[in-house]
Order: C-alpha cells, then sequence, then structure tokens
C-alpha cells in the first residue's frame, strides 16, 4: 500500500510539474502558479519546482516570492547539472557574475556539453570581470586541451583588452594543434597588428586566405594594412584577383582588388566602377577611385567621388582633407578652406575619440598558464 501511494504521489507530481511548465510556457501564470505550488506541496525538496516557480513568481511581479524560490532551488540542486544550468540562465536577467559561476558549476559536470565554460565565461565578461572570465577559460582549456573554441574565446578577450602579448601565446601555441584552422589564424593576425608586427600580421591574413578563400575578414585586414605588404604585394594582389573572381558580384571584393591593383599603379578604374555599380553607397569606392582620377588629372570626376564619399561619411578627415586638395587644383578657394577647417575639426575629434576608447580599455595583465 505504501509502494501504491508513493507511485501515486511521484505520478501526480510529474503531471502538476508539467502542467505547470506548459502553463508557464504560454504565458498563464495564475495557472501555472496554481499547478507549481500544488507540486512544490507534493515534493518539497524537488529543487525542479522551486527553479521553475522562480521563474513564475518573477513573471508575476512577486520579487520576494521569486527570491524564496530560487534560494531553495540553489539550496537543494547545488550539486546537480541541470538545476545548475537553470539557475544560470534565472540569473542572466538579474546577476551575471551569479549566472557566470552557476554555469561554470554546471560547466565541471556537464562533461558532453563542450560549449559550457565560453557561456560561462561571456557571463563573466558581460559581468565587467574579464579576469574571472579568463581564468575561467583558461581552466577549460586545461580541461579540453582540444576544444579550439575556447582558445579562440580566450584570445579573444586578451585583443579586446589590448594584452596582444598574452594572446599571441595563446595563439601560437594553439595553432601548433590546430594547424588548418582558419579563426586562430585570423585571430592571430589581429594580435601581431595589435603588436605592431605588420610583416607577421601579413603572413597570417595570407595563410588564413589560403586556409577559407571563402571567407572575406582576412581580404579586408589585408586591404587595411596593404601599405605594409612591402614585398608582398603581388601575392596579396594575386589573393584579391582570385577572391573577385570567385565573387564577381561582390562589392567589395571588386573594390579590393582594385585598391591593390592602385597601389601598384595599375589600371583599378574598371574595377572601382564596378564596385559602385554593384553598391553605391560603399564610401570606400568612391575615395578610391578618386584618387585614380586625381592620378589622371581628372580633377572634375575626382571632385565627384569625393563628394559622393562625404555624403556616405562624412565624419572621416581623410576625404575632407583630399577633397580640399582637389578644390584647390580647380580653383575653388572658398570651398577648399572650408573642407580644411572639417579636416581640422574632424582629426581633433578622431584623436580625443581614440584616446577616450584607449583609456576606457582596461589592459588585462594576464600570465597565461
Amino acid at each position: 500500500m505504501l509502494l501504491c501511494l508513493l507511485l501515486f504521489a511521484v505520478a501526480d507530481f510529474e503531471a502538476l510539474l508539467r502542467q505547470g511548465l506548459e502553463a508557464l510556457q504560454r504565458n498563464n501564470l495564475p495557472t501555472a502558479i496554481l499547478r507549481l505550488e500544488s507540486a512544490a506541496k507534493v515534493q518539497p525538496s524537488n529543487p525542479k519546482v522551486w527553479l521553475a516557480l522562480a521563474q513564475t513568481y518573477r513573471k508575476s511581479g512577486r520579487k520576494q516570492s521569486a527570491e524564496s524560490a530560487v534560494r531553495k532551488a540553489e539550496a537543494m540542486g547545488g550539486k546537480e547539472a541541470v538545476i545548475l544550468h537553470g539557475l544560470a540562465i534565472y540569473y542572466e536577467e538579474s546577476d551575471l557574475a551569479k549566472a557566470g559561476e552557476f554555469e561554470s558549476r554546471y560547466a565541471r559536470l556537464a562533461h558532453g556539453d563542450r560549449e559550457a565554460f565560453g557561456r560561462a565565461a561571456a557571463f563573466f565578461e558581460r559581468a565587467g570581470d574579464s579576469k574571472r572570465a579568463i581564468n575561467t577559460l583558461q581552466e577549460a582549456i586545461r580541461a579540453n586541451p582540444y576544444q579550439e573554441s575556447y582558445q579562440f574565446e580566450l584570445a579573444y578577450i586578451l585583443i579586446a583588452h589590448q594584452n596582444f602579448d598574452a594572446a599571441i601565446t595563446v595563439l601560437e601555441a594553439a595553432r601548433r594543434t590546430f594547424d588548418k584552422s582558419p579563426q586562430i589564424e585570423l585571430a592571430l593576425g589581429v594580435a601581431y597588428y595589435g603588436q605592431r608586427r605588420f610583416a607577421d600580421a601579413v603572413d597570417a591574413f595570407l595563410r588564413t586566405a589560403a586556409l577559407a578563400p571563402e571567407i572575406q575578414q582576412p581580404y579586408v585586414f589585408l586591404g587595411r594594412i596593404l601599405q605594409h605588404g612591402e614585398g608582398r604585394i603581388d601575392e596579396i594582389t594575386g589573393k584579391f584577383a582570385a577572391f573577385a573572381k570567385a565573387n564577381p558580384e561582390s562589392y567589395l571584393a571588386q573594390f579590393l582588388y582594385g585598391k591593390a591593383l592602385n597601389a601598384q599603379e595599375k589600371d583599378a578604374e574598371p574595377l572601382l566602377r564596378r564596385s559602385i555599380a554593384l553598391n553605391e553607397k560603399f564610401w570606400e569606392s568612391h575615395f578610391e577611385l578618386a584618387g585614380v582620377l586625381e592620378q589622371k588629372r581628372d580633377f572634375a570626376g575626382a571632385a565627384k567621388h569625393l563628394e559622393l564619399a562625404v555624403a556616405l561619411n562624412p565624419k572621416d578627415s581623410a576625404i575632407h582633407y583630399r577633397l580640399a586638395r582637389i578644390y584647390d587644383r580647380l580653383g575653388k578657394s572658398d570651398a577648399a578652406a572650408a573642407e580644411r577647417a572639417l579636416h581640422e575639426k574632424l582629426s581633433a575629434e578622431e584623436k580625443s575619440a581614440i584616446e577616450k576608447h584607449a583609456a576606457g580599455l582596461k589592459r588585462l595583465e594576464i600570465v597565461v598558464k
């Protein structure tokens, strides 16, 4: 008889819990509370029902009841992976540091969930605790040395906080294990660039393009540092040519190939005009074409495209500088003076913004273990 009563109690609890969760999912909060409170009376020591009640009470605006319920879930389910994960989800809305703590505890138990440590680190990073995010990822790497995402995420945080030397240490070690990973190679290029190791950055971006010729990021980065390509400009141009051929309808591919040709003083005008035809809103194509036209002494054409570039990107000081020079060539002295004034004003603003951004980024002095 006692066994039968226990079986009926379990069945009642499971039915009430399921009905409560279904009502919660439908946002029928009164019914959800009724069913879940009934389930809690049947099994008052079950953390699942208290976690569900905490969510329901919070959605109902019953803050104190929610806090009481979630504390019970913590106390009763602190060693159960599913409860720890549920608590992390619960606290994501209110306390990211707690969310990170519960998700990291969950990660230590849920060996099959390879993204768990990464989520925990993301919670800590969003909470502003970058050191704890880094420690979490270092723990994850020691426990899962062949999980590439942990190495990449650790390097990403280090790069974001300008600790390029530590990021390079992580990424160079990761590359020895994941030697065919384009994302590791790409991140390494960014870290090299941050350390002003321009030749190494170019090498890394070229390797990325070789590993994954279909993704655009390495080409974009190479386009940004063409001036540091030095003796490898032919190789870079070859990569851009292949990218443009593989993507004939990509304005970006045509622009980058044209920019590389222009850097070699070769005819880039058709490619840049093709880029503009594909996307007339991309200001850089207009800016680059203006440079080509200026070299050809077509100052009116250059002015036209610089004016379009200014309209699309009015806050870039370099465009105003170039436009002032072209207006001088055209004898438009008043317009040239106005553009020079704008250039000086925007240059000062850009410098201030860069300094403010640099001051806001706390450089983490982390020793990679």
